[in-house]
Order: structure tokens, then C-alpha cells, then sequence
């Protein structure tokens, strides 16, 4: 899945969307979830940091328990 996230001049993520499902709306969730608690490298302008928009990929991988 791929996600929208638009990070703050902190590195906090402010706004995260979904910009292309998994096929399951839990595991979406969850990783919007997860990724409204990252923390970012800011975007910059020179040397100013920025609020920018970026994407990022995740990918679950669901294994069997023993």
C-alpha cells in the first residue's frame, strides 16, 4: 500500500492519507495508524525547514505462528 503523508517543519506527519490500498481496510488502518507516530527528517528550502508532502510505501507480511 502506499500512503500520503504531509510532514511539518518538526518532522511530524500532520495529515496522512491513503493514496493506494492494500485490498483490506484493517490493515490500512493500521498502517495509518502507525505512521501518524513516525517521526520525519523535515523538508527544506535551503537551509529552512519546510512542510512538504511525501509518500512512503508499506508493505505487511503476515507470517504463521508456531
Amino acid at each position: 500500500m502506499k500512503l500520503r503523508i504531509l510532514v511539518d517543519e518538526r518532522g511530524m506527519p500532520r495529515d496522512v492519507q491513503l493514496a493506494q490500498g492494500s485490498g483490506f481496510a484493517r490493515l490500512d488502518q493500521a498502517a495509518m495508524d502507525a505512521v501518524r507516530k513516525w517521526r520525519f527528517a523535515a523538508a527544506t528550502n535551503g537551509s529552512q525547514a519546510v512542510t512538504a508532502w511525501t509518500n512512503v510505501a508499506v508493505t505487511f507480511r503476515l507470517t504463521q505462528e508456531k
